[in-house]
């Protein structure tokens, strides 16, 4: 270049992780990936909105940018092909080698048509491709903000390296020196990818999933295979082709040999159950890893006598690896950067443009990890998600934080810019009590979705780290796993892997000091300074980058709450909050008579948006939940924890208004516990309303209901596309609700994968059967759609007529097809006939049909019937209802009072 460029652009596009990072003047500006605005993990997309986002925050347009760094160079791939040749020498790998040498052809063509498509968008820029490598040594170098270290980046593929070990010097105007290279075919990164997809995880994505199911495993049973498999020398590595073929850069050729099965096992289809051969596969993988990474770390003490250590690349995420190299004592310090991947190679691209240009120190670099877009001062619309409710906290934010984290709620954190890497570091993240009782289970099942073997990585106070961990060096980017405590195993064992290790985030005031607030607050009120912090996101999502991302998070999982901004935003009932919220856009009045209760319910004040009254106002009508006594809730003495005073407010409430004032009077029985003689059915301007087809006669139908908009809006085509990693779900408490539970549920358990969460507390007939006890409300729409199917049991006194449950309209919207046993009345009415069962054996066939059928149009068009029947539910169906009833109990009323 002729002169230095002001503005350097670097881009990672089109092959995976897509990202942006942007220096001005060697200062970085901004650093995202664009899977955390676009909503598409993993997304190899031209990074478009991340783009957008930094010229913006910037101030410059297109035009302004003069150099494009790009994270591949075209030219490297060429030489690989006639290098590919060699392979015919081995019948081992003769059968790739043309394959290989023309796949790194096209490949070279198809980088090199890219860096000219980048080239169109930036008219006064020139795009200059950088050797992958060096974009992963200066990313990780940069970040350190050390003088000089030794640099170890391995990955799977990066144009012909594999893995490199450089020298990095100077922070200021950072360089890093390679000393030495290995090629592929030998790739450690490639040998973990390989078999994390024969274990039946995505390649590229999964592999964290194998490195936690190896904690469960005996390597010993495969030990000797991966070590004639990668195979140490003295310069490094080397792949036995009889195992793991070359790759070809072209679809159609495995990356395991027949032999890797024949001695192993076959491929894992992602449905079939986990087995031993399984687990022992992963451990002796990931056994294999640890030594060859502490065999570089090793090699490249030798090569730079350097006494610290960066450490990028794909493999430098998988943690445990990165723990052994510190356990070795290899190095002082040992630093991985918050991005080591590809993603983050945007960021070493442009500083290699940057640097070669002579042009100013960088800054902005070192030690920084909150890169992304913030939206503090952004104003919050919650229309598309109206069954969520705001409020706005004061200055005491992390007090309010940390004690509801102290009372057992999962809470997601969105606060300030976005974290660069695959971690979520306190900026996007959820965070729970490590000292909740099956705090773990939970959120593997009713909130991340995922695997139950997976841990939870800890969160804690920088300086008491030590009293819970080893690892004896600062931990900021969640990238290591340590070694934990006496104290640890003791106080807070649910972040404790099976394999004795953790995952720490070590967190200063400096770093992030929101987050160092509320640690310090829940270590005042628990003595403990840790909390569990996973990232805010479920299985197959990216980290939520912006507030939507995050609100639907929060929707459809099983979060208690998410801190957005200084705005604690909670759900609410299904049934309650849409009948009161149309019964205040048709114009009435509402005030809530049982406040604490109502309050405790709803998370919070609910914005203001509602009245609270604990006396007897003056009030038109009384509508009433009909309530009954519940052993354990509000049979207990008043005063006493848990207990509620439901039952001492309604007698309160029926004697003051029903029986003194002649108020008139709506009660909703809705679980048909208020007896056929009972007095109220027979007293004056008194209603009783039942939520079934065939109510007591005198009584009004008044059924739960669904949002019409929520109706409108389902997609059964999408939802039947959906992955749904269980066939079997229920969502709902155990009471009367035994028997059809052993007709119906607990055969079909023996035969598929399934869960049952609600409270169940006498489970031991059914010790094959899966039970996650209570979850939050909000929890029941991720149960349903992870779930294909779903049993709708009820209890006797609601089948006999017709009554159905809000089980049936949250099953259907979340795509799981609810089969419901003949016995209810008007079954046909609620299921498609070809969802009617009436046995064990009836739900197996179902659900053995239903996975033979799933994300076809024919399941959509299942799901589509189904959606159909709901309209019987609607909303405004049921407030019409109770608007003729309340009209009834009105009119005479005012009559008799104009009478009087």
């Amino acid at each position: 270049m002729k002169r230095a460029p002001s503005v350097v652009l670097g881009l990672c596009s089109y092959t995976h992780d897509s990202s942006a990072a942007l220096l001005v003047r060697g200062e970085l500006i901004g650093f995202v990936e664009e899977e955390r605005l676009s909503g598409q993990k993993h997304t190899k997309d031209y990074p478009t909105r991340a783009v957008e986002w930094l010229l913006g925050r910037a101030k410059l347009t297109a035009a302004d940018v003069d150099a494009v760094a790009y994270n591949f160079q075209p030219a490297r791939y060429l030489a690989e092909s006639p290098a590919a040749l060699r392979l015919t020498l081995s019948t081992a790998t003769r059968d790739r080698a043309l394959a290989r040498a023309c796949g790194f052809a096209k490949v070279a063509v198809r980088t090199q048509r890219r860096t000219h498509l980048i080239g169109q968008q930036f008219p006064a820029a020139r795009v200059v491709p950088i050797l992958h490598h060096r974009a992963h040594q200066l990313t990780a170098f940069a970040a350190s903000g050390w003088n000089e270290a030794a640099v170890l980046v391995v990955d799977s593929l990066g144009e012909r390296q594999t893995t490199t070990i450089a020298r990095g010097h100077d922070p200021r105007r950072p360089r890093t020196h390679t000393l030495e290279a290995i090629n592929d075919p030998a790739s450690l990164g490639y040998v973990y990818g390989a078999v994390t997809e024969h274990l039946g995880w995505r390649r590229g994505d999964e592999e964290g999933t194998v490195m936690a199911l190896a904690a469960l495993g005996d390597p010993t049973r495969f030990r000797r295979l991966f070590a004639r498999a990668v195979r140490t020398t003295a310069t490094g590595f080397v792949i036995d082709p009889v195992y793991f073929p070359p790759r070809a850069l072209t679809s159609g050729y495995p990356r395991t040999s027949l032999r890797f099965v024949a001695e192993t096992c076959s491929g894992r289809d992602p449905s079939e159950p986990l087995t031993d051969v399984h687990r022992d596969l992963a451990a002796a993988l990931q056994e294999r890893t640890e030594l060859v990474m502490v065999h570089l770390a090793r090699r490249a003490r030798m090569l730079t006598g350097s006494r610290r250590l960066c450490v990028g690349g794909g493999v430098a995420t998988n943690c445990v690896s990165i723990g052994r190299i510190i356990e070795a004592d290899i190095f002082d310090e040992v630093f991985v950067p918050p991005a080591p991947g590809d993603a983050g190679t945007a960021i070493g691209a442009a500083l290699a443009v940057h640097t070669d240009s002579r042009g100013r120190p960088v800054t902005g670099v070192a030690r920084s990890c909150y890169l992304g877009p913030s939206y503090e001062d952004q104003p919050l619309d919650l229309t598309p998600w109206p069954g969520l409710r705001q409020k706005s906290l004061g200055i005491e934010t992390a007090e309010f934080l940390a004690d509801q984290l102290a009372h057992g709620m999962i809470v997601g954190l969105f606060q300030g810019p976005v974290e660069a890497g695959p971690r979520a570091l306190g900026n996007r993240s959820i965070l729970a009590s490590p000292l909740e009782p099956g705090v773990v289970e939970r959120l593997n099942v009713t909130v991340k979705y995922r695997e139950p073997f997976r841990p939870f990585a800890p969160m804690v106070l920088a300086e008491r780290a030590s009293e819970f961990f080893t690892l004896g060096q600062q931990a900021p980017y969640m990238s290591m796993a340590s070694g934990v405590t006496d104290n640890a195993r003791e106080h807070v064992p649910a972040i404790v892997h099976t394999n004795g290790t953790s995952r720490l985030q070590t967190v200063t005031k400096a770093q992030n000091p929101f987050v160092h607030a509320v640690l310090t607050a829940f270590a005042r009120r628990t003595g403990v300074p840790v909390l569990i912090n996973t990232s805010l996101n479920v299985k197959g999502k990216p980290i939520c980058g912006t507030p939507e991302m995050a609100l639907d998070c929060l929707t459809n999982s099983g979060l208690d709450a998410l801190l957005l901004e200084g705005r604690w935003i909670t759900g609410g009932r299904s049934h309650r909050r849409p009948f009161i919220d149309a019964l205040l856009d048709r114009g009435h009045d509402i005030v809530f008579l049982q406040a604490d209760r109502d309050r405790r319910e709803a998370g919070d004040d609910l914005g203001g948006a509602y009245t609270f009254d604990s006396g007897c106002p003056e009030i038109d009508v009384l509508f009433l939940e009909w309530r009954w006594a519940i052993t354990g809730r509000n049979t207990t003495m008043c005063g006493t924890e848990g207990h509620t005073c439901d039952l001492h407010r309604q007698a309160q409430l029926l004697n003051q208004y029903t029986a003194r004032r002649q108020t008139p009077t709506v009660i909703w029985d809705k679980d048909r516990t208020l007896r056929a003689e009972s007095v109220w059915r027979r007293t004056a301007h008194t209603a009783v309303c039942e939520a079934a087809l065939e109510p007591t006669p005198g009584a009004h139908r008044l059924l739960f209901p669904v949002a019409d908009h929520l109706l409108a809006q389902t997609d059964p085509l999408s939802l039947a596309a959906q992955p749904r990693d269980v066939v079997l779900g229920y969502v709902g408490n155990q009471y009367d609700r035994d028997e059809p539970f052993d007709r119906f549920f607990a055969p079909a358990a023996t035969r598929f994968e399934h869960l049952v969460a609600g409270k169940w507390l006498k489970t031991d007939r059914w010790p094959h059967v899966r039970f996650l006890g209570r979850i939050p409300f909000e929890a029941a729409s991720g149960i349903y759609g992870r779930s294909l199917a779903t049993v709708l049991m009820l209890p006797e006194r609601y089948a006999a007529v017709g009554q159905m449950t809000q089980r049936i309209f949250e099953a259907v919207l979340a795509g799981c097809v609810p089969l419901a046993p003949a016995d209810i009345r008007y079954v046909d009415r609620f299921v498609p006939n070809e969802l009617i069962v009436r046995s064990g054996r009836d739900v197996v066939e179902r659900l053995s049909h239903l996975r033979g059928i799933a994300s076809t149009q024919q399941h959509a068009d299942l799901i589509a019937a189904c959606v159909d029947r709901l309209d019987l539910f609607l909303l405004s169906k049921q407030v019409d209802i109770l608007e003729t009833v309340l009209h009834g109990l009105v009119q005479p009323a005012a009559a008799e009072q104009g009478a009087a």
